[in-house]
């Protein structure tokens, strides 16, 4: 092999391990300030992966792609154990099939997945039309869900 192309696979290495290094110390700082918080959520049973990304912080978001970024493939069963342990499962299959995938560590598909969450308005539950006395129905915004913090809250 010529010298000056293997001193380029040896910096691109190099390159990639610091960034892996960087990636895995930012996830692990990530969690740390994260945990409390995301203890406290009051997720809904059965809630889906678009409602439970509606209610956790972006910083969840954000470190399961750090966690992605620092392990690559090796990120999937790591990522399963810290999101059951969060007690987070409608993010489980998600966060593995991204992790399952390799080059796509370099996209942080769940920070990405998080904002069109918010930005479309993904996982509101459909208004539930209330009767009124004259027979015709309530306005939606009076009969279906409210976001606090983006919290659903229902009524």
């Amino acid at each position: 092999m010529d010298s000056s192309l293997g001193q380029i696979l040896l910096s691109i290495l190099q390159v990639m391990l610091f960034v892996s290094i960087v990636a895995g110390i930012g996830a692990s700082v990530l969690l740390m300030l994260t945990y409390r918080d995301i203890r406290r959520l009051d997720i809904p049973a059965g809630a889906g992966f678009f409602e439970t990304m509606r209610v956790v912080p972006l910083r969840v978001a954000m470190f399961l792609d750090l966690m992605d970024l620092a392990l690559d493939t090796f990120a999937a069963p790591l990522a399963w154990l810290v999101l059951r342990w969060l007690r987070l499962d409608a993010l489980k299959a998600p966060a593995m099939l991204e992790a399952i995938i390799p080059g796509t560590q370099y996209i942080p598909t769940m920070t990405l997945l998080w904002g069109a969450t918010r930005l479309l308005n993904l996982g509101l539950p459909a208004p539930t039309p209330t009767p009124t006395a004259t027979g015709g129905f309530a306005p939606a915004s009076a009969a279906g869900v409210t976001i606090i913090d983006g919290r659903v809250v229902r009524r």
